[in-house]
């Protein structure tokens, strides 16, 4: 049985560590959903990231303020406070794309994420993990492991993973294959 294509960005996992306020700007044109990659700006505010973005903070959580108006935590153009996992040893569940089966050999190395649009009826983000790009040592996370369920096929498009940021002194950048 294939894996589901259900992208829902990045859930923590395991031991939650601590969610930091993080402010965005009106300017930034993009609402937020639950699971998005953030990317720090120079104006010390924060936006969804883009695909292979390099100042990644960490993942929206949760916002500030409670709305009912819309799923997403902040909506687009709009100026709020979310919450972010930003500490390096919080571990995330993501689903890999569409294009790249998962193996052993990509575990360990760093890659960098595809940026979907998120969803107005579920309130998830769209993010995935882009498998493809395994070895890229500016790639924003590490693959650590796939999720061991029995519905979940290692060596399959759409692979359930788990990934920590990739921070620091070049931490578990490995080149591909090893």
């Amino acid at each position: 049985m294939a894996n589901a294509d259900t992208p829902r960005g990045f859930s923590a996992t395991g031991c939650q560590y601590g969610l930091e306020p993080v402010s965005v700007a009106a300017a930034s044109g993009t609402a937020v959903f639950r699971g998005d990659v953030m990317s720090g700006v120079n104006t010390g505010t924060a936006t969804p990231a883009s695909a292979g973005d390099v100042v990644i903070i960490g993942i929206a959580n949760s916002a500030t303020v409670a709305t009912t108006a819309a799923k997403s935590l902040l909506a687009a153009s709009t100026a709020g406070t979310i919450m972010v996992h930003q500490d390096p040893m919080q571990q995330f569940i993501v689903q890999g794309d569409t294009d790249t089966a998962g193996t052993a050999t990509i575990i360990f190395n760093s890659m960098n994420h595809l940026a979907g649009a998120g969803s107005t009826i579920t309130g998830l983000s769209g993010h995935e993990l882009d498998l493809s790009d395994a070895g890229d040592s500016t790639g924003g996370f590490v693959l650590l492991d796939y999720v061991l369920r029995d519905d979940n096929e290692e060596d399959a498009i759409n692979v359930d993973c788990v990934v920590r940021l990739n921070v620091g002194e070049g931490i578990l950048s490995l080149p591909a294959g090893v």
